[in-house]
């Protein structure tokens, strides 16, 4: 008999640094995910959250917020915290500083076998296309 493993639970955290984005020259490489990169959805790249984790990014310098979707690997540059699409950052307004201070506002669940987890995950597989974040 299989053993079922859920989510024993979600804790709402944040996160302060510098974010930077990629574009053109990445569009359509293979992401971390499996998944090609498309500098014009938004996703992001994150060193250490869940591929799938949803992060509400916010500048900081402007209070512009937007919502993506963590599919890949980075930064790889020492003292940044995320990379963020071309069409994120063009919302979040920093395309021509390049890099901006951002917070970062996401879910981390734990499963009851510990293993941690992105929201998404932690979500049922007929519920997931209709889960909406509730900031």
């Amino acid at each position: 008999m299989a053993q079922t493993v859920g989510a024993v639970g979600c804790q709402a955290l944040q996160q302060v640094g510098a974010a930077s984005w990629y574009g053109e020259q990445y569009h359509g490489k293979i992401t971390a995910s499996g998944e090609p990169f498309d500098m014009y959805d938004f996703t992001a790249a994150h060193a250490t959250l869940p591929l799938g984790t949803i992060v509400r990014v916010t500048n900081l310098n402007n209070g512009r917020t937007v919502m993506v979707r963590v599919n890949d690997r980075g930064p790889f540059v020492r003292g940044r915290i995320i990379d963020v699409s071309y069409n994120a950052a063009r919302i979040l307004d920093f395309l021509k500083d390049g890099v901006q201070r951002v917070l970062l506002d996401f879910e981390e669940c734990q499963r009851s076998d510990g293993r941690i987890i992105s929201q998404a995950e932690a979500m049922p597989a007929n519920k997931r296309l209709s889960y909406r974040l509730k900031w």
